[in-house]
């Protein structure tokens, strides 16, 4: 199976280094930043500290938001808004405070 990289994205890579797929993922999620911010440009601290650290936060809300909202489809949490308008995530078996138990 080959992997895909990004446009501008060029080398090549064994399937069986971790190294090298995490090679290809930070190149991804460069490029990423890049194609968002045109004007970036950093030193190697800066592209870790604020380009790679970006990326993994952004990518990882979605993907938590993704899981949570299967997860509630699934019956396996319930949702609550919040004061501020803002979802509060609960088990599906955890009873409300103002829930009696039997």
């Amino acid at each position: 199976m080959g992997l895909a990289l990004p446009p501008g994205i060029h080398g090549s890579v064994s399937v069986d280094s971790n190294e090298g797929l995490a090679k290809i993922y930070v190149q991804q999620e460069v490029f990423q930043y890049i194609s968002e911010q045109h004007d970036a440009c950093d030193t190697l601290e800066g592209v870790v500290t604020w380009w790679i650290f970006k990326q993994r936060l952004k990518i990882g809300r979605d993907t938590i938001q993704r899981a949570l909202d299967a997860l509630v489809a699934d019956g396996k949490l319930r949702t609550q808004t919040i004061p501020g308008g803002r979802t509060l995530y609960v088990s599906a078996d955890h009873l409300h405070p103002t829930q009696q138990q039997e």
